[in-house]
């Protein structure tokens, strides 16, 4: 058995993808005293988190593609939404960079797919 089969039937990329939505909730709608200025890299953060959110189920269940892109983009726009209610500002440009870590998570697993593919000819 392949390490792709292991992980489906084990549903590993469900549980780290489920761990990674908790996280991201966790760490964007914590409501804090004092927030330090941006330094700059918060939409490379952004990009990031959203990356590693898509990249797991669009790796190793590339049919459940589609729902966890639109499930990823309706979250960063409901974490924006939600900021304000928790002390926290929303931002567009936060928005935007989840959508490009979306793009990035997506294209990463496609990546990995043809390799996988590759490899086994």
């Amino acid at each position: 058995m392949n390490v792709t089969k292991i992980i489906q039937n084990l549903y590993l990329d469900v549980l780290v993808t489920s761990v990674l939505f908790a996280t991201i909730a966790g760490l964007t709608l914590l409501s804090v005293p004092h927030l330090p200025a941006a330094s700059g890299h918060d939409k490379l953060y952004h990009g990031i988190a959203f990356a590693a959110l898509t990249f797991p189920i669009c790796s190793f269940r590339p049919s459940g593609s589609i729902i966890i892109l639109s499930l990823a983009a309706l979250f960063g726009a409901m974490i924006e939404i939600i900021q304000p209610l928790v002390g926290r500002q929303g931002d567009i440009m936060d928005f935007w960079a989840d959508v490009v870590g979306i793009c990035l998570g997506w294209s990463l697993a496609q990546i990995y797919l043809r390799l996988c593919i590759w490899a086994h000819k």
